[in-house]
C-alpha cells in the first residue's frame, strides 16, 4: 500500500465558476470554493472573527466575500481581508486556504506535494454525474462494484430475475493499490444491451478498485475493446459519502445516440443505488454491532473491507470464484 497522502477529490471542475460560491466538505471540515482570477481557490467555511460560515454570507464582487454578521470582507484571490466596517478599515488577518490541484475536471484537496493522484481515463467523460448517499463509503463501492444486486435493484435494467441462472467465472487479481476483477463475457440480460447492435451485445465486465477514492467497472466487447467505462470517485464526507461519477461511451457512430439515452438510464439506476443503500443505512442504525455472512461470492465486498478497514487481511495472491448471474 503506498505510504504517501492522496488527493481527494472535492468538485466537478466546471461546477466551480467565478461570482458563485460552493459550499464543499473535506472530511468533517466544510470549504467555500470558487474561481478567482480564472483559478480555484478554496477556504475554511469559518469568518475569523466570530467563527460564522462566510458561505452564509454574500459576494460583493468576484474577487470580495462579504460575512453576514459584522460585515468583514476578504479577497478571495489571497485571503486577505479588506474590510472591518466598525473600523473603516481593514485588519491584518486572513482566511485558512486550502491547498488545491485541477485536473481531470475535478479539483482535488492537495494534502502535500508528494500526495497522490488515481490513475484515471485521460479523455474528456461523455456525461457526468454527482450526488451525495446517506451510506458508509465501504457499502457505496461494493454496491458500485458487485454485481449480485442488480438482478434486483436493478431488475431489467442490467440484468433481470430468471428461474435459471449462468455461472461465470471470475478472478481477483492483487495489485499493488488495490485489485482487479476479471469476469467472464456476459450475454445480454437487460436494456443496458438488448437494444444494442449485435457486436456491442455480449460484454466482459472488469471491475477494479484504487486505494482510497477510486472504484473502475469497465465493459469490453469480445474483440477487447472498451465500450464503457464508469468511474466512481468516493469520498467519505461527515457520515455520508459523495460520489463523482465519471462515465466513458464509446459505440463508434452510435455513441451521441446512446448518450443522450444513458443520461436518463445512468440517473435512474443512481436512484435505485441510493434508495438501497440508504434504506440499509437506516436499517444498520437498529444493529450496531452486525454480524455479517458471506462467502467467496461476496470477494469483492471483502476485499474493499479489507483495503479500507484491515489491511491484514488484503489477499497477496490471485484469487479464483464463481456466481451466478
Amino acid at each position: 500500500m503506498n505510504s504517501n497522502a492522496f488527493c481527494v477529490p472535492l468538485a466537478f471542475a466546471h461546477d466551480v465558476q467565478a461570482g458563485k460560491l460552493s459550499t464543499v466538505w473535506l472530511q468533517d471540515t466544510p470549504l467555500i470554493l470558487t474561481r478567482s482570477q480564472g483559478r480555484v481557490v478554496a477556504y475554511e467555511d469559518f469568518c475569523p472573527h466570530r467563527g460564522v460560515p462566510l458561505s452564509l454570507g454574500k459576494l460583493v464582487d468576484a474577487q470580495t466575500i462579504e460575512c453576514p454578521y459584522h460585515g468583514w470582507r476578504f479577497n478571495l484571490a489571497n485571503g486577505q481581508n479588506t474590510l472591518v466596517p466598525v473600523k473603516n478599515a481593514s485588519m491584518p488577518c486572513a482566511l485558512k486556504p486550502i491547498s488545491l490541484r485541477e485536473t481531470h475536471d475535478l479539483v482535488w484537496f492537495l494534502p502535500d506535494v508528494q500526495a497522490v493522484l488515481p490513475s484515471l481515463h485521460t479523455e474528456k467523460p461523455t456525461l457526468f454525474k454527482t450526488g451525495l448517499i446517506q451510506a458508509k463509503m465501504v457499502n457505496v463501492a461494493e454496491n458500485f462494484l458487485e454485481g449480485s444486486h442488480t438482478h434486483f435493484v436493478h431488475q431489467g435494467y442490467i440484468r433481470r430475475q430468471t428461474p435459471k441462472r449462468q455461472a461465470i467465472s471470475a478472478k481477483l487479481q492483487p495489485k499493488e493499490d488495490g485489485f482487479e476483477v476479471y469476469y467472464q463475457p456476459e450475454p445480454p440480460k437487460g436494456l443496458l444491451t438488448q437494444f444494442l447492435p449485435k457486436r456491442f451485445r455480449t460484454l466482459r465486465p472488469v471491475a477494479s478498485y484504487h486505494h482510497p477514492h477510486l472504484t473502475t467497472l469497465a465493459y469490453y466487447d469480445t474483440a477487447g475493446h472498451c465500450l464503457a467505462r464508469f468511474e466512481g470517485l468516493l469520498k467519505p464526507e461527515k457520515a455520508h459519502t459523495r460520489f463523482f461519477a465519471r462515465i466513458f461511451l464509446d459505440l463508434g457512430h452510435l455513441t451521441p445516440f446512446v448518450s443522450r439515452l444513458a443520461a436518463h438510464f445512468f440517473g435512474k439506476v443512481i436512484q435505485q443505488d441510493q434508495n438501497i443503500l440508504e434504506v440499509q443505512t437506516r436499517n444498520l442504525r437498529h444493529f450496531p454491532k452486525p454480524t455479517f455472512v458471506s462467502d467467496e461470492t461476496d470477494v469483492v465486498g471483502q476485499e474493499l473491507y479489507a483495503w479500507m478497514h484491515d489491511p491484514t487481511k488484503i489477499k497477496t495472491a490471485p484469487f479464483h470464484f464463481e456466481v451466478f448471474w
